[in-house]
């Protein structure tokens, strides 16, 4: 497996951790995604024969993404979750250890950052973090396939509302009145 880049993308699909330390990395495939992502450019150049095909897998692209997005949302409240457990284990268990060690008083500030630099917490969060960078990567990939969805259906539109087309009701419509 080869991470071509810190979001854990690797030629399969993306690698992404899980809410909680110890658990089995999901694999996500997006070879699917990909080749919906790749259709995109084909809304400038459609027709209406071909606009139905788009529309249809920019839809299924949606649906596909809503189901990963939901997996890693799930994940993020999961490693939200974590996070404030060892925040609160580093604050009743260790904090005042580690002030008294490094012979600093105790105020609210100061346990704030014996937190801040508990190896728990630091995991905690940087996993916290890496969820919510790929959340970010894969809606911004949702949000393209609705924007190409809603750009398609547009575009049919035109065709359906352009005098030339057979489909055009407004001439024939006003003279059947």
């Amino acid at each position: 497996m080869i991470i071509q880049d810190n979001l854990g993308l690797t030629e399969k699909g993306l690698v992404i951790p899980r809410g909680k330390a110890g658990q089995t990395p999901i694999e996500i495939p997006l070879k699917e995604i990909h080749d919906i992502e790749a259709r995109i450019p084909e809304i400038q150049r459609s027709t209406p024969v071909t606009l139905p095909d788009l529309v249809t897998q920019f839809t299924l692209g949606i649906l596909k993404m809503s189901k990963i997005l939901a997996m890693v949302d799930l994940e993020v409240r999961e490693a939200k979750r974590t996070l404030e457990h060892a925040r609160a284990s580093c604050l009743l268990e260790r904090a005042e250890d580690i002030l008294k060690k490094k012979a600093v008083k105790s105020s609210t500030d100061t346990r704030d950052a014996a937190i801040t630099l508990d190896p728990d917490v630091v995991q905690a969060q940087d996993r916290l973090d890496a969820l919510l960078a790929v959340q970010a990567f894969l809606t911004g990939k949702n949000n393209a396939f609705e924007m190409a969805y809603h750009g398609a259906k547009k575009i049919c539109d035109v065709f359906i509302k352009t005098p030339s087309s057979p489909l055009y009701a407004g001439e024939k419509y006003r003279e059947q009145e």
